[in-house]
């Protein structure tokens, strides 16, 4: 007979629960700065049902240049679990997913978006959405 698996706390047991499947809904116009970096990034959202209908993105990294997103660009080809966007070229591809009050967007293989080797320094975009704030 398989042993059975140890019991985890109740702590951790009620802490992690799936993100349901449900369509994005989010409006949001947000810009952040590092600090110790200079590392920027400017992006506008407005998606409802799981359709975007405005996206763009800029994102500013010192000493390698700048990366640019426009849904006139892209085509959406996934609405759930999480969105994606992929530009007409077939190589770039933008990811959202919320979990918690937290958006992320994300991108893949989007070099080409970018000037010199900026890509190989961009980070994801994280929207909170209560503050409508990014970093």
């Amino acid at each position: 007979m398989p042993e059975s698996l140890p019991k985890q706390p109740a702590e951790v047991q009620g802490r992690l629960k799936p993100m349901p499947v449900r369509p994005l809904n989010v409006h949001s116009e947000c810009h952040f700065t590092d600090d110790e970096t200079g590392y920027s990034a400017r992006a506008q959202l407005d998606i409802g049902e799981a359709e975007v209908h405005a996206f763009s993105a800029r994102i500013d990294v010192p000493q390698h240049g700048n990366c640019r997103f426009d849904l006139a660009d892209f085509t959406q080809v996934r609405k759930l679990p999480h969105i994606e966007l992929r530009d007409r070229s077939g190589n770039c591809t933008v990811s959202m997913w919320e979990q918690g009050e937290q958006v992320t967007i994300a991108f893949a293989e989007c070099a080409r978006r970018c000037t010199h080797d900026t890509f190989d320094h961009v980070w994801p975009i994280l929207l909170e959405r209560l503050e409508n704030e990014c970093h």
